[in-house]
């Protein structure tokens, strides 16, 4: 190329435009200009339809939400149309368990997570599917799992908070004198863990509370309570999301 420049009587501006039939300079400055113009364009119109991906994502998300909350709160109202008096309120305070996300791109997974939280870990576990696909709900299932609380609950309010299964004497004195004063309230066993080792807060082979309740297993269900590496399971709980 070089030698045919050299061997043309034209200058090199001229080998190029004539023999090459290149673009001149200014014309190259046009197409350099309206590609930038362009490339500027097109990233201007991408980012306004990231803004309006988001947008529509975060409406999406809101929407399931709204909706499973709806749901959720129809299944607390049965629930508590079965539950006794005496614990549903207890057993039924929830909160919302809304988490924000400022990646857009990871807001529509936070529709699977918890989108509330029982303050009760047990009541939690027996509603965890439900709370998960709210689909599932149904009056027959929401009862089971209120007849299951009722049993359970009744067992709890008559012999674990009378401490009838012990003695006044001795060493189960003792004990009793010592659960009267510290579990005796439905609130104190909140307090102490009794409902929180149910939902993933312990190992999978810690037998919790409410099964030693369930077999009868009194004496080894106030055990756990005093164990001194469940007296935190109750914050641990709060705090698992």
């Amino acid at each position: 190329m070089m030698e045919a420049a050299r061997s043309s009587k034209t200058n090199l501006e001229t080998y190029f435009s004539e023999t090459l039939q290149a673009p001149s300079a200014d014309e190259c400055k046009d197409f350099v200009q309206a590609f930038e113009e362009i490339n500027d364009r097109a990233t201007r119109e991408a980012g306004e339809h990231e803004v309006v991906r988001e947008v529509v994502m975060k409406a999406k998300n809101k929407k399931v939400r709204e909706n499973r909350l709806k749901r959720i709160d129809q299944m607390i109202s049965i629930l508590k149309q079965h539950l006794d008096d005496k614990w549903s309120d207890f057993l039924t305070e929830h909160k919302d368990n809304r988490i924000e996300f400022k990646d857009y791109s990871i807001l529509f997974h936070d529709i699977t997570w918890s989108v509330v939280r029982f303050k009760s870990g047990t009541v939690h576990s027996m509603l965890s599917s439900y709370i998960h696909a709210p689909s599932k709900i149904t009056k027959k299932a929401i009862k089971k799992v209120a007849d299951d609380l009722n049993k359970l609950f009744i067992s709890i309010f008559k012999v674990f908070l009378t401490y009838s299964f012990l003695s006044d004497e001795g060493e189960e004195g003792v004990l009793k004198r010592g659960g009267l004063e510290n579990n005796s309230t439905l609130e104190q066993l909140r307090y102490n863990g009794a409902f929180a080792g149910d939902y993933g807060t312990l190992p999978s082979s810690t037998v919790v509370f409410s099964e030693h309740i369930e077999k009868g297993n009194f004496l080894d269900a106030l055990h756990f309570l005093n164990e001194s590496s469940t007296r935190d399971l109750q914050s641990r709980w709060e705090d698992h999301f």
